[in-house]
């Protein structure tokens, strides 16, 4: 029984280190800094609402069909320019 034991809490410290390997390559340095990270996007997420989300989705969807509209309108400029040569 007490070998169960010290080969679970083995198994749990590889498991730790891995976890610290795997962190340290995302560029966090510990599971206590991973959750600082986490409560700070909550907070950040939580001044934004969806209002405000949906306002500026709207807006850039039609800043981006404008956009398209005159990348159209200079396609055509520019066939118009090689059809006539120039």
């Amino acid at each position: 029984m007490l070998d169960a034991i010290e080969r679970e809490a083995e198994e749990l410290l590889r498991y730790r280190a891995e976890l610290g390997r795997r962190l340290g390559r995302a560029g966090v340095r510990d599971v206590g800094t991973l959750l600082e990270l986490y409560q700070q996007l909550r907070d950040a997420l939580a001044a934004l609402s969806a209002q405000e989300i949906q306002w500026a989705q709207a807006k850039a969807e039609r800043l981006m069909e404008e956009l398209q509209r005159v990348g159209g309108r200079l396609d055509e400029v520019r066939r118009l320019k090689d059809r006539l040569g120039g």
